[in-house]
């Protein structure tokens, strides 16, 4: 509804407008009246402003009669098309007035504004005409042409005018479109017959321009328009592209439009503002297009001037840009010579430290010179500005040249389409190379250009986007191809390096002969196409016999589409077969494509040479251009030929050297089929072919071996081969499973071809990570078999050589997780043989015939210039077990067809020598079945002698892989041995297949006759010894017999060693009662003895023996009936009795063959028995263990006595035998130990019980009961006995393993009244750890102060330390559930002061005054008790409660925080501080620190604060920085942080409570009040001066007379507060059911109450304040002086206080003379009889004692008239300053006053009866002298820690 009254009001408006404006007048005076009517009501300001512009306009007499005609009749007929005011008659108006008032135009100027007006009307539409109307009015006003918030256009200075324009003006000629001409052709073309020329996309030749794109090029895979050919260098007459831009079409301007005439164009946007001086032009008002020509444009670049000369140009008005084409660019600072080209400028933000690259500028072709590149560059090219960046495109995309000298030789030549020409660095996304080496180059048609000037350093690299990056550099001193991703070269440096950059390690630099073919390469070009490109360019180049033609001809010729043609030759051109330029088409073909037809064709001889650099330093190649040496790293291997013989050569050190024509020189290897030359300086010939190896280490012999016709390879120098091999191809797997290097056999497939080198590179990246992931789950799967194995190692076993048998580690079974059983085998050995000592030439091939095309017999041949020798030190003749001693020599030789897979070359007649194990024997070395080298030779039938005589062998002997071996005979000393297979050693001969054999008896009785069956043996020749057999472990019955001994009584298996001194044993002797194992037999005649024997005496039970003894030393006695035995080692269980479930390692055993009984004893005087031990074998007992002296077993009965026990070990605890005996049956079973002892832990000897009755079960575990003596921190012992032992686990320390202890459970009954402490009783269960010093109680705890029956037990659970126990007492609860508390309590029913230790309230409703809890401990050398929160008790925080109590003085100290009252929202009280409690008299002495929020106005806080300190100059400080007992009451309040910021803060002097924290900041703060309990009131009093810390946030810091009481009253709680600065300002507080009384000497601080008081005698359920009066104040003071004070005290002086509703009380000093009646002080002349009054005795503050007599004066009633003045202060407060307006009369009498004060506090008091009345005190005499009189010395009392005197009080115990 709302909006709808808005329309109608706007639309009545403006008719109201249309309506109220006449048509207009045509007297010209009426006329700019009636303008003025129009505009006003628009309300416009614009449209009143244009109005006054066209009235002064109209007045100024520049404007004729008859314009003004002309205007008023637009006017009337833009009315009469009802056109509106705004903006129509506005912008119409405003043009004229804006045409005379700012231009001053008249006469014909201001005519043909108005022509061009009228007929923009007349013939325009409206929407034309308004666009055209508000441009007029625009410029006519400001000369601006387009202005917006953003940017603006504006014309300075020249002249304009303005026209109506139709297209056919005189000054503006017809445009012209020319096409471009064609790119002059090379002067080498030959003449085209037909060539087409695409027509130029019609544009302005700008935004297509990629050396301006403002984002990265796209990468082309396919034909990008690079080309391989560079343009020709000559320069063109007249560039095309210069043409086409010179021509290109003008805008024409029609309609209404503005010339203007050598004028500044100033252009501004909100990132720039830039100016086109001088130039000429005409605006489109219609269009908003600017056509100019001529003028210039400046700017700076880094502080250089730059400048555009234009020509013809147009632009957008509306757009802060332009473009100018056919410009002309003058910049000095680079440019030799101004160039044309096209200049582009727009506004665009800016970035800081970025070149935002306006303005722009390049040139149409390649004719720039450059300045400043220096003597060593010389440039010809395009020229490019971007911003500040230069660069060298044109915009006819011709190529830039860059030739770099360096000491005057010319040193490359590069062209690029666009460098970057910059002040240290040019640099080209593409660019071609020519690297010149004398009459030799490298060159390669394109990569990434970086040349540094001030370095000199060149760098190529492979550009990933680029089209050329599988080129490879063409090297011509090397006739060989580079492909590599980098070239470095320094040119102060001689030496260039060709680098891979990514993948280093698995991605090779390749290089290849010039003359390389691949018959597969060559196939892969034809792709899918239906026709051959490269055979196809070939023949039609011959057909046309000329290499260099257009692919348009070639298209034409072989009637092939043309795109599909070029998409070939872009191809072609990548892979380096043809020079090609996309733009024009043009073909020149390379050498290499002619080789690759020709040799396709088999016209020509072509090689293999592809070498393949991996190199993961990034150092592939280095060309070193001194020594023309190119230098190849990280190869691998590479090959001369590629059929099934194929010739390696395999690199050490991975280092190829080529020199001129390809030849080369390298050490390490070259492979055949047969054979493997290893050496060093291998020189190969490129035009002869063969390789000349003048040093060769070792020629290797290649056999055949295994199945499928693998070969095996054989190297005499050591060598693995075998095993390099696998591991070598094992890499190239992991690396690319299609790896061509390890692929010999494979010759299509090496070496490879360039286009799968992605591929492999993809592959490669795969198999890498396959295989971290297998070598990851690898790493799983041993840690799972770790956990399988076992912790301790065995030792080695060896076979009968001596060696060790090697043992595979336990793999995880794949299904069921178990180790698979282990396999033992022997180490892997290689098997190769060659021959050394010789050198000769490799022939590979004849040199016309290095393809192999033609097969050729003979080749390759090795011609060997000396003889050689064949050694048989290597691993493959029997694992390597011979020397050089061993070796066959060979006179010179030929090998013929050394790539033939045959082996009939290998046949050598010559000597072989056996390093002495035979005499030299002639024979012929040849390959053996087994593929190794050897020969077979038949012994004479006598026999050969062997080892120089030790023995003699017959039979045949063979040479082989095996080694060398005879089938026979051997006879060693009084033996005789057989087999068929003996083999030979330097020093020794083995056999595993012995047939039989015999041992004499020897003359000397040192042997036994012996039977030998089957047999193994090892004849150690030079030890002088012979095996027979593998120790028992390893004895094999199937191959092996047992010896029979002692006329078969005894059968002995395992190793038998016959010596000169006799027969040895390892192995195992059996008879019919025994068995018994040795690795130390020495068999005699009778007897046998054994070392590091195992005896086992047989039973019944073949699976049980009646007793086994291990490792001990042992003599058989077969004559004499028994066997001694003893342990070979001290300490060690060598005996055990497997039916007693013991072993024992007692020193010495001795068996009786008949009475079946085994004696084990220590030897007499024996003391350290650690060694001598038993433990229990059985798994229940868990190895038990204890040491013993003696013992007895009944092998009948199984039966064992142990003596001399000194104790067992159970778990962690020592039980001592009673008698040191033990006794075990059967199974184990170990009797009751009775009256035992136990110790534990056995590290610590924590406990010790006694009388125990103790079952042991296992080495963990024990049974029964003990008792154990506890001791509290007096001494006091309690008998507590243990049960219930249990093992546990316990973490001693992180990440050590767990340790066991013992635990066990104690009771402690109630009647056994134990204390923990003194007067703490404890019952329950008590706990007990072994490894724990102290025990740990779980049960009940009382404190049994005074009165015990009234103390309740409460649940206490901790570990106690007798001479330190902390109790907690936190949160304590009965088994009620009722609070059990400690601290002070005020009674609510008798307002009595009570306290509580772990106890109940007497009413929950009671006050607790303080309260604590936290840990309970006991200080055994002063006897007191501490109670408080940890960290305040114990440690040294500042907040939180603490109590100490003193049994003895049954004393009671407190500090923390107190509750005095129950506060109210209104009427708040915070109090901390340290109280001191005698809980005989109930006496409390309390110094606190006290905060009141009383809620009172904030101004009436401010006035009291100012009087107290205005009136309280020079008295005592309240607050004292440095005493210590401040910091803990400030605790409360600030807490610990809080406190160490003020201790911080006042380091250096007082700083206020308001400022030290906003916490300290209440109605009233007030320190160091000394309070003290009356228990007869039931109150809190006062006593000493009242310390006022501030008052709300004023500092006032003085000690000042006054008064507290605080007091319970049933439900309610009564505060009274006075406070005197002065005798005549003073401020009395009372608080009592929820009124608060107010009374004051401040007349002000009485005003600002007003308002708030009510009056006296109103009753409030809430918080009131009432007004007090003098009155009030003056009841309490005396009340409280007499009831607490013996009536001491200042006088009062009366100041009335201002009363609700009445005047102003009158002056104080008056109304004190005359007060009477009132409780107050009587006038100065009266005076009163004196009264003896006995004196009451006082404390240490000088007050009297709560318990001693005191004034019984009524609370509520005023002293009579004649009253004595009250007493002065005590003696330790000082003394009040008296009023400056006092009278010397009466300061006189007060300081008399004062001496008797003191003279009575110093007298001794003395007592009387409580309810004799207390006599007023003696007026002092004037006359007296006080300083005369002698003083009594006071004594000083005893501080206790919270600055109390310590009361020396000998009153029993009272109840809490």
């Amino acid at each position: 509804m709302r909006s709808f009254l808005l329309f109608c009001f706007f639309f009545f408006s403006l008719v109201t407008t249309f309506a109220q404006t006449p048509k207009f007048s045509e007297d010209p005076d009426l006329f700019i009246g009636e303008v003025q009517t129009m505009m006003v009501p628009t309300r416009n300001d614009r449209a009143i402003q244009v109005a006054s512009m066209l009235d002064m306009a109209w007045k100024s007499g520049l404007i004729s009669p008859e314009q003004k005609t002309r205007v008023i009749k637009f006017a009337k007929g833009l009315q009469a098309k009802k056109y509106k005011p705004y903006p129509h008659f506005v912008n119409y108006f405003g043009a004229i007035g804006s045409a005379v008032n700012v231009h001053s135009l008249t006469g014909k100027e201001l005519d043909k504004v108005m022509n061009v007006i009228d007929e923009t009307y007349q013939k325009e539409d409206p929407k034309s005409v308004e666009t055209f109307m508000a441009t007029a009015y625009r410029f006519l006003d400001t000369k601006a042409l387009y202005r917006t918030r953003t940017n603006a256009l504006r014309v300075i200075g020249g002249t304009f005018s303005f026209e109506y324009r139709y297209g056919n003006e005189v000054d503006e000629p017809e445009p012209v479109k020319t096409v471009p001409k064609p790119a002059p052709k090379p002067k080498a073309e030959p003449k085209k017959t037909a060539k087409k020329t695409e027509k130029k996309k019609s544009n302005d030749g700008w935004d297509d321009w990629s050396g301006w794109d403002d984002t990265e090029t796209t990468a082309k895979t396919e034909d990008d328009g690079w080309g391989t050919a560079p343009e020709p260098e000559v320069v063109p007459e007249e560039s095309s592209m210069r043409t086409s831009y010179l021509t290109e079409e003008v805008p024409v301007v029609k309609g209404p439009a503005i010339v203007i005439k050598d004028a500044d164009i100033y252009m501004v946007s909100q990132f720039d503002s830039v100016t086109i001086y001088k130039t000429s032009g005409v605006v489109s008002l219609l269009s908003n297009k600017f056509v100019g020509k001529g003028g210039h444009f400046d700017w700076d670049i880094n502080g250089n001037p730059a400048s555009v000369e234009l020509k013809k140009y147009n632009f957008d008005v509306t757009k802060p840009e332009f473009k100018a084409e056919g410009a002309t660019l003058t910049y000095n600072a680079t440019l030799e010579e101004p160039i044309e080209g096209v200049f582009e400028y727009k506004a665009k933000r800016r970035v800081i430290n970025v070149d935002y690259g306006y303005p722009r500028f390049a040139s149409f072709t390649n004719d720039a010179k450059l300045k400043n590149l220096g003597e060593n560059l010389a440039y010809r090219g395009g020229f490019t500005l971007q911003g500040a960046k230069i660069m060298s495109a044109a915009l006819d995309n011709s190529f830039s040249y860059l030739v770099a000298k360096y000491n005057g030789e010319k040193k490359f030549k590069s062209y690029s389409r666009n460098y970057i020409l910059g002040d240290t660095l040019i640099s080209a996304e593409r660019a071609g190379i020519t690297i010149y080496q004398e009459k030799d180059s490298i060159t390669h048609p394109g990569m990434e250009f970086k040349f540094s000037r001030e370095r000199n350093m060149l760098k190529m690299m492979e550009n990933n986007n680029s089209a050329l990056k599988e080129i490879p550099f063409l090297d011509s001193y090397h006739k060989m191809e580079i492909t590599a991703d980098l070239l470095i070269w320094n040119l102060a440096e001689p030496q260039m390096v060709f680098s891979i950059i990514t993948a280093k390690e698995m991605v090779p630099a390749q290089i290849e002969s010039a003359d390389y073919f691949s018959d597969k390469r060559y196939q892969q070009l034809k792709g899918i196409s239906s026709f051959h490109p490269l055979q196809m360019l070939v023949g039609y180049s011959q057909r046309k016999k000329t290499d260099k033609f257009y692919a348009v001809d070639v298209a034409q010729d072989l009637k092939i589409k043309e795109a599909t043609l070029k998409k070939s030759m872009a191809a072609m051109a990548r892979l380096g077969y043809i020079e090609y330029n996309s733009t024009t088409g043009y073909i020149i073909l390379k050498p290499k494509a002619i080789h690759y037809v020709n040799a396709h064709r088999d016209k020509k001889d072509f090689d293999h040479i592809s070498i393949k650099s991996y190199s993961g330093a990034g150092k592939n190649a280095t060309f070193d251009m001194g020594s023309k040496e190119l230098v190849l790293r990280g190869v691998k291997q590479f090959a001369f030929n590629a059929d099934s013989g194929a010739i390696i050569a395999v690199p050490d050190s991975g280092i190829v050297r080529v020199r001129k024509n390809r030849d080369m020189e390298f050490a390490g290897r070259v492979t055949t089929p047969n054979f493997i030359f290893k050496g060093s300086g291998f020189k190969f010939s490129y035009n002869d072919y063969w390789i000349d190896m003048t040093k060769i280490d070792s020629l290797i012999f290649r056999t055949r071996k295994g199945k499928k016709g693998a070969k095996e390879k054989v190297d005499i120098k050591g060598a693995d081969v075998n095993s390099a091999a696998a591991e070598r191809i094992a890499q190239e797997k992991a690396q690319a499973a299609a790896d061509s290097l390890a692929q010999i056999s494979a010759p299509d497939d090496f070496p490879e071809d360039d286009s799968v080198r992605i591929q492999k590179l993809q592959a490669a990246k795969a198999a890498k990570k396959l295989a971290k992931q297998k070598k990851k789950e690898e790493k799983k799967k041993a840690r799972e078999i770790a956990k399988a194995k076992k912790a301790k190692k065995k030792k080695p076993q060896l076979d009968e050589w001596g060696d060790p048998i090697i043992e595979e580690e336990a793999v995880a079974d794949e299904t069921t997780g178990e180790p698979k059983p282990v396999v033992k085998k022997k180490p892997k050995v290689s098997t190769e043989k060659a021959l050394t000592g010789l050198n000769g030439k490799l022939y590979l091939n004849k040199p016309n015939n290095k393809s192999g095309r033609k097969k050729i017999p003979g080749y390759p041949m090795f011609d060997a210039s000396t003889g050689a020798v064949v050694y048989f030190n290597k691993p493959d003749v029997l694992d390597g077990a011979y020397d050089s001693s061993v070796y066959f020599t060979i006179p010179p030789f030929k090998l013929d067809s050394i790539g033939s897979a045959s082996q009939s070359a290998v046949n050598f007649k010559g000597t072989f020598h056996s390093g002495n194990i035979f005499p030299p024997i002639e024979t012929r070395l040849t390959v053996m079945p087994d593929q190794s080298l050897g020969f077979e030779y038949q012994m004479p039938e006598e026999g050969m002698p062997v080892y120089g005589g030790k023995g003699k062998a017959t039979g045949k002997i063979t040479l082989n892989e095996n080694g060398l071996q005879a089938n026979g005979s051997i006879n060693y000393l009084a033996s005789t041995l057989k087999s068929d297979t003996f083999t030979f050693y330097l020093d020794s001969v083995t056999t595993k297949r012995g047939i039989s054999g015999a041992i004499a008896a020897n003359k000397t009785g040192i042997f036994p006759d012996a039977v030998i069956g089957h047999y193994e043996m090892n004849w150690h020749v030079s030890a002088d010894s012979l095996a027979l057999n593998k120790p028992d472990s390893l004895f094999n019955e199937k191959y092996m017999d047992p010896i029979k001994l002692y006329n078969g009584q005894f059968a002995y298996k395992g190793r038998a060693v016959i010596t000169p001194e006799g027969l040895k044993g390892n192995g195992m002797v059996e008879s019919e009662e025994t068995k018994i194992k040795s690795p130390y037999f020495n068999f005699q005649e009778t007897h046998f003895k054994g070392n590091n024997a195992v005896m086992e005496i047989k039973s019944d039970n073949p699976d049980k023996p009646a007793l086994l003894a291990t490792d001990v030393h042992m003599d058989y006695d077969l004559k004499k009936g028994y066997a001694e035995f003893s342990p070979e080692r001290v300490g060690f269980a060598s005996t055990e009795l497997p039916n007693a479930q013991y072993k024992t390692s007692l020193s010495g055993g001795k068996w009786d063959f008949k009475q079946k009984i085994v004696t084990m004893n220590e030897p007499e005087g024996k003391e350290d028995i650690t060694s001598s031990f038993f433990y229990s074998t059985n798994p229940d007992q868990d190895t038990l263990k204890f040491y013993a002296k003696s013992a007895f077993y009944d092998l009948n009965t199984n039966t064992l006595k142990a003596g001399g026990v000194p104790y067992i070990r159970a778990n962690d605890a020592h039980i001592y035998p009673g008698d040191g005996n033990v006794e075990i049956t059967e199974g184990a079973d170990i009797k009751v130990l009775q009256n035992s002892k136990i110790v534990m832990d056995t590290l610590n000897r924590f406990h010790e019980m006694v009388q125990g009755e103790i079952d042991i079960m296992s080495r963990k575990e024990f049974q029964g009961f003990a008792t154990l003596e506890y001791k509290n921190s007096q001494g006091k012992a309690f008998p507590i006995k243990f049960g219930s032992f249990t093992r546990d686990s316990v973490l001693i320390e992180k990440g050590q393993p767990y340790e066991y202890v013992t635990k066990a459970v104690g009771e402690v009954a109630e009647e056994t009244r134990m204390e923990l402490l003194p007067k703490i009783l404890y019952k329950g269960v008590v706990n007990l750890t072994s490894n724990k010093q102290l025990l740990d109680f779980d049960g009940e705890m009382k404190l049994a102060f005074g009165d015990e029956a009234a103390s309740a037990w409460f649940p206490y659970k901790n570990t106690v330390n007798p001479d330190s126990i902390r109790v907690t007492i936190k949160n304590m609860k009965t088994v009620d559930d009722v609070p059990l508390v400690t601290g002070l309590h005020v009674s609510g029913n008798s307002s009595k002061i009570y306290n509580t230790f772990v106890s109940e309230k007497a009413d929950e409703t009671d006050l607790s005054v303080f309260e604590v809890d936290g840990l309970l401990s006991y200080d055994k050398f002063n006897r007191e008790f501490k109670l408080g929160d940890e960290s305040r008790a114990y440690a040294d925080s500042y907040e939180g409660n603490v109590m100490l109590y003193n049994d003895s003085s049954k004393v009671a100290k407190y500090e923390g925080k107190f509750n005095l009252i129950k506060s109210e929202r209104d009427f708040k009280l915070a109090t901390s501080g340290s109280a001191r409690a005698n809980l005989d008299s109930n006496r409390v002495n309390l110094d606190a620190f006290m905060a009141f929020d009383i809620n009172l106005p904030s101004q009436a806080w401010a006035q009291m604060g100012t009087m107290l300190v205005d009136n309280s100059s020079g008295a005592p400080e309240a607050v004292n920085s440095g005493n210590s007992a401040l910091l803990f009451k400030l605790g409360e309040f600030l807490g610990n942080k809080g406190v160490e910021d003020y201790i911080n803060k006042t380091n250096s002097g007082y700083v206020s409570f308001p400022k030290i924290s906003p916490k300290l900041i209440h109605s009233l703060v007030l320190n160091e009040v000394k309070l003290r309990w009356s228990q007869k009131t039931g109150a809190w009093y006062s006593v000493g001066p009242i310390s006022v810390a501030n008052i709300d946030k004023t500092d006032v810091n003085v000690q000042m007379p006054g008064h507290i009481e605080i007091k319970r009253n049933g439900e309610f709680d009564v505060v009274n507060i006075y406070l005197e600065a002065n005798p005549t300002t003073w401020y009395y507080f009372s608080y009592s059911e929820n009124v608060l009384t107010v009374a004051s000497s401040d007349g002000k601080f009485n005003q600002i109450l007003a308002p708030k008081l009510k009056p006296a005698g109103t009753v409030a359920a809430t918080f009131t304040p009432i007004a007090g009066e003098t009155m009030d104040r003056n009841q309490f003071v005396l009340n409280f002086r007499n009831t607490y004070l013996g009536g001491k005290g200042e006088p009062l002086v009366d100041a009335p206080a201002v009363q609700i509703n009445e005047e102003p009380a009158s002056d104080p000093a008056t109304e004190s003379a005359e007060g009477e009646g009132d409780g107050t002080e009587p006038a100065a002349g009266k005076k009163k009889k004196k009264e003896k009054k006995k004196k009451p005795q006082v404390d240490e503050y000088g007050y009297p004692i709560e318990d001693e007599p005191v004034a019984d004066t009524p609370p509520a009633e005023a002293p009579p008239a004649d009253a004595p003045p009250a007493d002065a202060p005590v003696a330790d407060t000082p003394a009040e300053e008296a009023p400056a307006e006092e009278a010397p009369a009466k300061k006189k009498k007060k300081e008399k006053v004062k001496v008797k004060e003191e003279e009575q506090i110093d007298a001794p008091a003395e007592e009387a009866p409580a309810d004799t009345p207390a006599e007023p005190a003696a007026e002092p005499e004037p006359e007296a002298k006080p300083e005369k009189k002698k003083k009594e010395k006071k004594k000083k009392p005893k501080l206790d820690e919270f600055g109390e005197p310590i009361e020396e009080d000998t009153e029993a115990d009272i109840a809490p």
